[in-house]
């Protein structure tokens, strides 16, 4: 299959749309779809975040944690990844966490920056 897919050469967002219409159907074949556009391309925020939204309808929710908070630290503005990183911590039972995580915004990762 690797040898088709190349012949066509997909870039990040192919793989992108590709794993959207796949999304509501088939979490697992969208996952996968979403991971190859990250691989191309690794600042790919949307593949990103429906990589995790696949991850927690798989039920992977440790899994979706680490990814919503490798997109939060890449882009603290990221409001879709931050508010479902604060439900799931919060589901978890790590309220604390989720209450910095919700108040903080973003600005200590950016003062860690300058300093």
């Amino acid at each position: 299959m690797k040898n088709v897919l190349a012949t066509y050469a997909f870039k990040p967002r192919d793989w992108y749309d590709l794993g959207r219409s796949l999304q509501p159907d088939h979490p697992l074949l969208a996952g996968l779809c979403f991971k190859s556009a990250i691989e191309a391309d690794l600042a790919f925020l949307d593949a990103w975040y429906e990589l995790a939204c696949c991850q927690e309808r798989l039920g992977l929710i440790e899994v979706t944690v680490k990814t919503l908070r490798l997109i939060t630290s890449a882009a603290p503005h990221h409001g879709a990844a931050r508010g479902m990183l604060i439900r799931l911590l919060l589901r978890q039972g790590k309220d604390v966490e989720a209450r910095r995580v919700a108040w903080d915004g973003g600005k200590s990762l950016h003062r860690r920056q300058w300093v």
